[in-house]
Order: structure tokens, then C-alpha cells, then sequence
């Protein structure tokens, strides 16, 4: 279960009273732990509440609802893909291991190109800015390893990075094949734009 924080706030002019969060038409294996019940909120009044949610690895958006004495109303969250892993470290005899297990349709392979190079270390950090993973040690020249879990199914996730000047190719692994494909082009599109 991944925890959320949420900021409700009350823009009109009078009390809200009894505010819950709800998700009554949840997907399977989708879990939901709400904050308790806010007694009350004041006009221009905030409240930061922390949810927990598992999203069973899954890519979908989750509806739920804002329920108020007086009325509901729809909420859908949807995660990013790169919030949906967490970091799991490895050695680089492991990452490549389970880098061989993982090919075919377990991997997709993307190129980005870069509007200003990054070298190194601040590639490195770029990468794990955009997607929840840690680094893995490299005995590769301009290779960077990045490995994790799905924050649900434990199932690994590894991406592997070559950059060339301005050029990386990508390459991601991991046997949840929307994942897998989702992260690439989440993660290509976000090194497209730094």
C-alpha cells in the first residue's frame, strides 16, 4: 500500500460538514485505507488527510468519492507509472541476470534525445527523479542500471540506459508488459523534455 496525502480545501462561503473519502466501486484487488471522517471544514479552510492505496500494479485510473453531509462528488486518481515501482537494490551480476530472464516480450526498447547532454552522475539523478528506482553499479562506460520492484506484485523492473552524447537508448524489463512499456515511453518522454 502506497500512502497519498490529499489536500482538501473548502472554497465556498459556508461549512462543509462530515467530509469521507470513499471507493465503493474499487477494481479488484485494488485496496483503499481513507482518512477518518472530518467532522468539520471552515470556508477557505484546508486539511491535508494521508490515504493508503494499493493499486495492484495496475496502470488504470481509481474512482472514488468525496462524500459531504450534503453531496458527493467523483474523484479519479491515477498514478504515474514511475510511482507504481520501488527501489530494490542490486549488484550488477544480479541486475544482469535478471535482465536475461526478462527479454522478448518482457522488454521494450525506446531512443531519446536529449535537448542539452547530461553527464554522469546528474544523468543518473535525472532518471531516478522521474522514475522510483535506485542506481545499480555499472562496469559499462556511459551504461546506467536502475533497478526496482512493482510496489504490489514485487515484480522486478530494470532499465538500463546508453547515452551517446545526446542519444540513450532505453531499455526496460519487466514481466508486467504494461508496465514495462508504459515506464519506457513515461521515461523517454520525461528525458525529452530536461
Amino acid at each position: 500500500m502506497v500512502a497519498v496525502e490529499v489536500r482538501l480545501t473548502n472554497q465556498g462561503s459556508e461549512e462543509v460538514k462530515a467530509i469521507k473519502l470513499t471507493g465503493s466501486k474499487l477494481p479488484s484487488g485494488v485496496q483503499l485505507a481513507s482518512f477518518n471522517e472530518i467532522a468539520l471544514l471552515a470556508p477557505n479552510g484546508s486539511s491535508m488527510q494521508t490515504i493508503g492505496l494499493n493499486l495492484n500494479d495496475s496502470t488504470q485510473p481509481v474512482n472514488l468519492e468525496v462524500c459531504t453531509a450534503e453531496r458527493q462528488f467523483a474523484v479519479t486518481l491515477k498514478a504515474p507509472v514511475g510511482e507504481l515501482v520501488a527501489p530494490k537494490p542490486l549488484q550488477e551480476t544480479a541486475f544482469n541476470e535478471a535482465q536475461a530472464k526478462l527479454r522478448g516480450m518482457n522488454e521494450t526498447s525506446s531512443a531519446a534525445t536529449l535537448r542539452n547532454p547530461l553527464q554522469g552522475q546528474e544523468f543518473a539523478k535525472a532518471v531516478v527523479r522521474i522514475v522510483n528506482l535506485i542506481q545499480v553499479p555499472s562496469s559499462e562506460s556511459q551504461t546506467f542500471k536502475f533497478s526496482g520492484q512493482t510496489v504490489s506484485g514485487q515484480s522486478a523492473v530494470l532499465v538500463a540506459c546508453k547515452v551517446n552524447a545526446n542519444q540513450v537508448q532505453l531499455t526496460v524489463n519487466c514481466d508486467k508488459l504494461v508496465i514495462g512499456s508504459m515506464l519506457a515511453k513515461e521515461l523517454k518522454e520525461a528525458l525529452e523534455r530536461l
